[in-house]
């Protein structure tokens, strides 16, 4: 019994947890002009409240999409995001979702670079 709960907690605890937020970017290398998909998936927690996904290129923000979120009744998965027309460069996607924790803000963030070539 104790070694079952052991591997419970080990797991609970691992890296392999699901992250607050998860960005999927399809594809990551392609030619110009380009176009990628977006997903996101956020994990269902009481205290979430805001989320904002946005994207840019090396000379900054191109854009976001931002909403609020009602706890843990939000889906976890939602619709993807199209980006079309990207000139060739360097760009990265960024996801946050901020909680109420504690009765403070907490920010989880994550990213996901992707490349267009000429």
């Amino acid at each position: 019994m104790k070694s079952t709960v052991l591997v419970l907690l080990f797991l609970l605890l691992s890296p392999y947890a699901e992250p607050e937020i998860k960005l999927t970017v399809r594809p990551l290398i392609q030619s110009a002009p380009g176009e990628v998909r977006i997903e996101y998936r956020i994990s269902r927690h009481p205290d979430n409240r805001e989320y904002e996904i946005s994207w840019s290129d090396e000379a900054g923000k191109l854009g976001s999409h931002r909403s609020s979120l009602d706890g843990d009744n939000e889906p976890a998965l939602f619709p993807s995001i199209y980006l079309e027309d990207l000139g060739p460069g360097q760009y990265v996607t960024e996801g946050v979702v901020k909680r109420i924790v504690g009765g403070k803000i907490k920010e989880y963030k994550t990213r996901q670079p992707f490349e267009v070539l000429r």
